[in-house]
C-alpha cells in the first residue's frame, strides 16, 4: 500500500503581496503488518500524550481514523477477491482519502 502525506510550505517575504504557499508530498509504501504496527504505536502515542498536547491528540486520533479506514477498504477488496469476485481478480485501485479539517 502507498501512503502519501502532503505538506504544505508557505513563503514569506517582507512585502506580504509575494507570499507563496508550497506543497510537497512525502510517499511511504506500507504493508498491512507496517499499518498494524503503526497504528499500535498512535494508540500509545495517544494514551500517552498529556492533556495540555490537545493538538496532538487530535493528530494522532486523525492518523488512526485514516488508517482504520484504509484497513477497512483493504479488507472488503480483498475478500471480494479471495471470494473469486470476476470484477476483483489481480486488480489494482487508488484510492484518495482525505482527512477533514
Amino acid at each position: 500500500m502507498v501512503y502519501t502525506i502532503g505538506k504544505a510550505r508557505r513563503q514569506t517575504t517582507n512585502n506580504n503581496e509575494n507570499d507563496r504557499q508550497e506543497s510537497e508530498a512525502i510517499t511511504f509504501t506500507l504493508s498491512m503488518a507496517d499499518i498494524d504496527d503503526h497504528k499500535r504505536q498512535l494508540t500509545f502515542c495517544s494514551v500517552d500524550a498529556q492533556q495540555n498536547m490537545f493538538c496532538n491528540k487530535t493528530l494522532i486520533n486523525s492518523q488512526l481514523k485514516l488508517l482504520q479506514t484504509i484497513e477497512k477498504i483493504y479488507i472488503i477488496l480483498k475478500k471480494l477477491e479471495m471470494s473469486g469476485h470476476p470484477d476483483y481478480q489481480l486488480r489494482e485501485e487508488h484510492f484518495e482519502i482525505r482527512l477533514q479539517n
